[in-house]
């Protein structure tokens, strides 16, 4: 809901965000993480396509190399978009 029609782990350490609505562009994607154990991730912007087919590619990285996250984990993401 709130703007996102679906999210889908697409292979190892990468999330797939499908919006409802297309959009101009994005100004800004913040993701972190929220678990109750200390992990060493970050996340990366993996591609945009949001003006075309509505879809985010966001990495779990720990160093440079793509981590699952624990099955007990959630990522909160945060968009600013361009609508016109």
């Amino acid at each position: 809901g709130e703007g996102v029609a679906s999210v889908s782990r697409t292979a190892t350490g990468e999330l797939e965000i499908t919006l409802d609505d297309k959009y101009v562009s994005a100004r800004n994607i913040d993701a972190i993480l929220l678990q109750t154990t200390a992990a060493d991730i970050q996340f990366q912007i993996a591609s945009e396509t949001i003006a075309t087919d509505k879809k985010v590619k966001i990495w779990s990285l720990t160093g440079v190399t793509k981590t699952d996250l624990a099955d007990s984990a959630s990522v909160l993401v945060k968009f600013e978009l361009k609508n016109a």
